[in-house]
């Protein structure tokens, strides 16, 4: 014999609002109402959603009104960031004088980006030969 489903409650139902409204989660909530989390996702699912979205659009209208009218530079930022897309990028220019760190060295393929790495491996053996040339000459 099955168990004697649990009925809805009114009462259980401003419970789980308030309480998803602190930013409590389903888990807790039915622990807390001594009932097994699938059956209050099922009776309170949307009187829980309720009482998250109570939760989000205070906290999001105050982060708001510090951005706007206290003119707060951090919650203006992060309002930015989170709901305009912005974001902070760091742009490495990987240019050399000699042209073989080009711009488009990211379509290059491997093989041409290993043929320019020893094409500047063998001037910098020439320079140092040279120059150890000189130092020997003088």
């Amino acid at each position: 014999m099955g168990r004697r489903k649990r009925p809805y409650s009114p009462v259980e139902a401003e419970q789980v609002e308030k309480m998803a409204a602190s930013g409590i989660s389903m888990a807790d909530i039915a622990f807390y109402l001594d009932m097994h989390e699938d059956t209050c996702r099922k009776l309170y699912h949307d009187t829980w959603k309720k009482g998250k979205l109570k939760a989000n659009h205070n906290v999001a209208a105050a982060l708001y009104n510090k951005a706007v009218k206290d003119k707060d530079t951090a919650a203006m930022i992060f309002w930015a960031k989170t709901q305009l897309g912005w974001r902070e990028t760091l742009r490495v220019d990987n240019t050399s004088s000699d042209g073989s760190m080009a711009t488009n060295a990211a379509a290059q393929t491997a093989e041409q980006r290993a043929m320019a790495f020893m094409q500047r491996l063998d001037n910098l053996r020439k320079a140092r030969k040279e120059q150890e040339k000189d130092n020997a000459g003088s």
